[in-house]
């Protein structure tokens, strides 16, 4: 929507102190400190990603739904049948066949037969954005990273320049502790909120990455800090 507005500054909330701290608010008086601050060249603008990137993103993120929920359909399959004294090790086509034929299984293994075949059609479709996309290109040369992680973290990252160092860069993604310094005293806290989607991706790839490649420098670095 926002496109066909010209162009469009998303200001920094945390940082227009200036409406955060005033007594008098109104939403006409922070429209006019917003416009005085953006005359000023001043007000700490927010990363406004394009439209292919919101798509991609949400592209993404419904795959990463569509995962949790047929991990929860499994769970919720092995329990019913555990305390029916059945077990099920994997949810094979056939294994889910046959649970579809059982009365107390029936209905949420055609749910998740459903489901797969949905995250099966956007796979399909993340494979075809992920070679269309440089960056996704890039990090899919990575062992342990496939489309939908390439995808998905060039998406979350979007353009690489927008960060002003890598130090930026890391804190968006929620990968370095928070820092605590008075005097000479220098200790470090928990580690920063950041991305939290970002965060996911990136640990589950490391630990992917580590296991298949345990020569590689990525490993070499992981096991050192660790």
């Amino acid at each position: 929507m926002i496109e066909g507005y010209g162009k469009v500054v998303a200001a920094y909330p945390f940082k227009v102190r200036l409406i955060a701290e005033s007594v008098r608010k109104t939403d006409k008086m922070d429209a006019h400190t917003l416009l005085d601050l953006y005359k000023a060249g001043y007000p700490p603008e927010s990363y406004v990603p394009t439209k292919r990137i919101r798509e991609l993103r949400e592209l993404c993120r419904d795959r990463a739904s569509l995962v949790e929920e047929a991990t929860a359909l499994k769970n919720r399959l092995r329990y019913k049948m555990f305390s029916h004294g059945f077990t099920v090790k994997t949810f094979s086509r056939v294994n889910v066949e046959i649970l579809k034929t059982n009365a107390f299984t029936s209905v949420m293994a055609s749910g998740l037969e459903d489901v797969t075949k949905r995250i099966k059609e956007l796979d399909t479709k993340i494979a075809e954005e992920a070679k269309t996309f440089r960056y996704a290109e890039l990090i899919d040369s990575i062992p342990g990273i496939g489309a939908y992680s390439a995808l998905a973290i060039a998406s979350e990252i979007a353009d690489v320049s927008r960060f002003k160092d890598v130090e930026h860069l890391e804190a968006y993604a929620g990968l370095v502790p928070r820092l605590y310094q008075s005097g000479d005293t220098e200790f470090k806290g928990h580690i920063v909120k950041g991305n939290k989607f970002l965060k996911t991706l990136l640990v589950e790839c490391v630990r992917i990455h580590v296991m298949h490649c345990p020569d590689s420098w990525i490993t070499r670095s992981y096991h050192r800090i660790s």
